[in-house]
């Protein structure tokens, strides 16, 4: 196992870029943080407002979204000119997502004292249609996406303007669903409906790569309303205790998706010192393991600042436990690495080239 070497050899159907996995570790990190605050409730805190950034930490449920809207950008960025083999597309997905997902499975059901070959057959099974538990219902999302993967990128290939459509057209049915349901928080976080923008504000981002580069006050400006919205977003409950009939969850996916499509956009078309730096290299490797991050931190994160306040420093406020969660969020990334070179690596080994 070489910490050191780059990720190239698994990137083959597109040239590595180390700004996003930069994006991952950030991303990871944002949901991390969230999940480590509920130590007291102190997600439900909302920092003081000139410290209001931190509300982005504390719903950082929104990290799902970055990752979301991330695949998006890889795809469009992938596929772009390309005649594509989509059965070695999904090939590939599935050596990526689901050796690991079947192990933290199993393990869960087993905690559980649920392991049995018919409920594990029955979970794994009803992830492809409906939403495997815990974390990993924002895989069940994303290989909903997959599905609609060859009609979206049809469409963009006859046009940008067809994914607008879309859009347009998602939007509309979360209303009528809001509407008929008399709520939308559901659909919003947990279902490929609400999810949808998210990806298409992605792949348009990398179509319009070249106008945002080159957009630094636009960006910096962007980042200070979403802050701002999220900020008041939070004041007035966030995810937990804003009704699941409010009109928010109609629009906020694509609120997020539209901001982060920008920043990642502009973040992996700009060439920044940064990139050379000691710091990049060990963020891009926190990037690299953030799958396995994601998928086993749910196990102990909720554990940790019980320990430290039990053992070391009483965790009596919103600041000191949002500063504990990030050197329990390195050694938590330290030993996820070796989850993604012994149950990951080896099968992404068997990849095939599918864009041509």
């Amino acid at each position: 196992m070489n910490l050191f070497k780059n990720n190239k050899k698994i990137n083959i159907n597109t040239k590595y870029s180390p700004q996003l996995d930069h994006i991952r570790a950030v991303a990871a990190f944002m949901v991390f943080s969230w999940h480590f605050t509920t130590f007291n409730n102190f997600h439900r805190v909302t920092p003081d407002i000139y410290l209001f950034p931190i509300s982005l930490l504390t719903e950082g449920h929104t990290g799902v979204v970055l990752f979301m809207t991330l695949s998006g950008y890889l795809f469009s960025k992938i596929f772009e000119n390309k005649k594509i083999n989509f059965i070695y597309f999904y090939l590939n997905r599935l050596l990526r997502l689901i050796p690991l997902l079947v192990i933290t499975l199993i393990i869960n059901l087993a905690l559980s004292n649920q392991l049995d070959l018919f409920t594990f057959f029955k979970k794994f099974i009803r992830g492809f249609y409906q939403n495997w538990d815990g974390v990993a219902w924002s895989i069940s999302v994303e290989i909903k996406y997959y599905y609609l993967l060859p009609l979206i990128l049809f469409l963009l290939n006859k046009g940008k303007r067809y994914l607008f459509v879309i859009i347009f057209l998602s939007i509309l049915l979360n209303i009528f669903l809001f509407l008929k349901k008399n709520e939308f928080q559901h659909y919003a976080y947990l279902s490929i409906i609400g999810h949808l923008n998210e990806f298409l504000l992605g792949m348009l981002s990398y179509r319009y790569r070249n106008y945002i580069k080159n957009r630094k006050k636009e960006l910096l400006l962007t980042l200070l309303i979403f802050m701002v919205f999220y900020y008041n977003f939070e004041s007035n409950g966030g995810y937990y205790d804003i009704p699941r009939d409010a009109k928010i969850w109609i629009i906020l996916p694509t609120i997020q998706g539209f901001f982060y499509a920008f920043i990642i956009s502009f973040y992996d078309n700009n060439n920044f010192k940064f990139l050379k730096s000691k710091k990049s290299f060990f963020l891009s490797k926190i990037g690299l393991f953030s799958y396995s991050i994601y998928l086993w931190h749910f196990m102990f994160v909720f554990k940790m600042p019980e320990v430290i306040n039990d053992h070391l420093i009483k965790l009596d406020s919103l600041y000191l436990t949002l500063l504990f969660s990030l050197p329990c969020f390195m050694v938590t990334a330290l030993l996820c690495s070796l989850s993604y070179y012994a149950l990951e690596k080896p099968w992404l080994k068997h990849k095939k080239k599918y864009a041509f």
